[in-house]
């Protein structure tokens, strides 16, 4: 078995240039598919609210360096 994750291009992409994000989101995979396979559904649930924090959380963060990345851009080139 295994657990498929789907995602927004652009959001996937985001996420996976953030350091460490890779172990960590499998980590969290991992800790959500143990769990459920232990039957533990109060654990699963927890492990999915936090991985669920972590993605919208990393989506922001990712969002807003972009914003400042391209900010930067643009008044290095109006200079």
């Amino acid at each position: 078995s295994s657990i498929v994750v789907i995602a927004e291009g652009d959001k996937i992409e985001a996420l996976t240039h953030a350091p460490r994000a890779g172990e960590q989101l499998r980590s969290q995979h991992r800790t959500i598919w143990k769990a459920i396979k232990a039957n533990k559904a109060d654990k699963a649930s927890l492990a999915a609210k936090e991985h669920s924090i972590y993605i919208r959380e990393s989506i922001e963060i990712n969002a807003l360096d972009e914003h400042r990345r391209l900010s930067a851009l643009r008044r290095a080139a109006s200079v």
